[in-house]
């Protein structure tokens, strides 16, 4: 005759969950210890933000999450750690822009870079892209481009420089399936942007004239591109199509070569997961 289990009394599991924190709180040390010896190896120098590699590390989570817990509670823990660890090897700061719209910046910019972050306030986006371009040590936080802006900030980025801001995040990274996210932003600093596996870039395109909308496919598909436009602007007697174009694109990629007029690749971000 078998024996019934004994189910686990209520002393046993706590004790059970008390054995787990401290299992996790020694491995999230022992992490934090081998982002110092990183840190130590490249002797701290420049923005030690790795967003392509920061991507594939909750894509991975993400891959392999199960149970009760939602992803998205997982994200916030591992942003908290990686941000944490980000600091570990170079502190840096948040610049966003004043305005209605500050808070709301700071939120989501502390939701994926730590809650204690500190944020510095500037008075527009181009003081925060001026910011971002001028240490190493800032990030930008940015409402995302929109056709009806007044006053564009991106092409403020459309410079051929190893120093200048770029494009490196979009905001919220990880996104509820079911419903379109409260507030967007695009974080620029001065970080080169590398691949995560599966991208977005961002490429301005300088025309002397307007250009329809069919016309610039035609341009994208001849130069083996696929994208689309998202806004335009005005600069010095030329028009800047702003153009969003699936797939990681490095500041020499031939393609751009191949776009009639002056194209500029101003960043890439790493797709956004979506969690249901």
């Amino acid at each position: 005759m078998t024996e019934a289990r004994t189910a686990p009394t209520l002393e046993a599991l706590r004790a059970e969950i008390d054995r787990l924190d401290a299992e996790i709180h020694d491995r999230v040390r022992r992490r934090a210890e081998l982002v110092e010896a990183i840190g130590r190896s490249k002797g701290r120098v420049g923005n030690a933000a790795r967003p392509g590699r920061e991507a594939a590390i909750l894509r991975r989570l993400a891959a392999r999450h199960g149970g009760a817990l939602p992803f998205a509670a997982i994200a916030r823990i591992w942003r908290e750690l990686i941000a944490a660890c980000t600091a570990l090897q170079a502190p840096f700061r948040l610049a966003v822009c004043d305005g209605m719209r500050a808070a709301k910046l700071r939120e989501i910019a502390r939701d994926h870079f730590g809650a204690f972050a500190t944020t510095e306030t500037h008075p527009d986006e181009a003081a925060v892209i001026a910011a971002a371009g001028e240490r190493d040590d800032v990030v930008g936080v940015l409402p995302p481009p929109a056709s009806d802006d007044r006053a564009p900030w991106w092409p403020l980025l459309a410079i051929r420089s190893d120093q200048a801001p770029r494009v490196i995040v979009r905001l919220p990274f990880v996104r509820d399936a079911g419903a379109a996210p409260a507030v967007e932003a695009m974080v620029v600093a001065r970080v080169k942007p590398e691949p995560s596996g599966e991208d977005v870039s961002l490429i301005v395109l300088a025309t002397k004239d307007e250009i329809s909308h069919d016309r610039l496919g035609e341009k994208l598909t001849a130069a083996g591109l696929k994208g689309r436009r998202i806004a335009d602007a005005a600069r010095e007697g030329e028009v800047l199509h702003l153009l969003e174009v699936d797939g990681f694109i490095a500041a020499d990629d031939p393609r751009l070569g191949r776009l009639t007029g002056e194209a500029v690749c101003i960043g890439a971000y790493a797709r956004p997961i979506v969690a249901a």
